[in-house]
């Protein structure tokens, strides 16, 4: 079946799941490690850098970018999937943004589906399975569960750059996730796919991440002991 929009709310649920089924709760949210996490469990799925690959197959690095300068996926002869991505880029995050990608299509079974092109309001068109992908991975890196625990816990101090350091992504993406997430009414927060599950996920290790990545002069240090008092008021409870 070809849809004619993106599927948004099964591609949130996927990426919950995968989170919950791949990923130990630690941050930042490491999607090279939880591919391999992926591969530990399922014997069709295999991982290549393209230096890897190159050297496998005896192909050229340019040859295997021709085809994509950042990652792509497919799977072979013998029914395996493979991903791979390009590690000889400077850009660390964004090595980590196109394996979410990746893992996208494949939590998507994007392979075995034809697709459409859809066109946004504003006029602009674009591949139904590559907006599903970039949603996927966006739900996989900044889960909105995640960063409404930020938003409530910490007094509101959730900005651009908190989505950078808790997600390990870049600049850019980070302020596209943080308008999208400000959008959101407080209906659609409470209806989201295993937000209880998440927080409970990650409750412990955000506590920790965020307290170990306030500096001194920051404005969040010295609204700490404010916060503290804050989380005993609001008694979130991930149980």
């Amino acid at each position: 079946m070809i849809h004619n929009k993106p599927q948004f709310f099964n591609i949130q649920k996927l990426a919950h799941e995968f989170l919950l089924k791949y990923w130990d709760g630690s941050l930042p949210i490491d999607t090279l490690k939880l591919a391999y996490n992926i591969s530990k469990s399922n014997h069709n799925f295999k991982i290549y850098t393209y230096t890897n690959l190159a050297k496998e197959f005896n192909i050229s690095i340019e040859k295997i970018k021709s085809i994509s300068d950042d990652g792509y996926c497919y799977y072979n002869s013998q029914g395996i999937f493979i991903l791979v991505y390009n590690d000889l880029i400077d850009d660390r995050r964004k090595i980590q943004w196109t394996i979410g990608h990746e893992l996208g299509h494949y939590a998507s079974n994007h392979l075995f589906k034809d697709s459409t092109i859809y066109k946004f309001s504003d006029g602009h068109t674009k591949d139904i399975h590559e907006i599903e992908a970039d949603y996927f991975v966006k739900n996989l890196m900044a889960p909105f569960p995640l960063l409404n625990f930020i938003h409530l816990y910490y007094l509101n101090l959730l900005d651009p750059s908190d989505i950078v350091k808790i997600s390990n992504i870049n600049y850019t993406p980070a302020c596209h996730i943080y308008n999208h997430f400000f959008r959101l009414t407080s209906y659609t927060l409470e209806s989201i796919p295993y937000k209880k599950e998440l927080e409970k996920l990650f409750k412990n290790s955000l506590t920790k991440f965020f307290e170990n990545n306030l500096t001194e002069n920051s404005f969040e240090k010295k609204y700490l002991d404010l916060i503290k008092r804050k989380r005993k008021e609001l008694k979130i409870n991930c149980e």
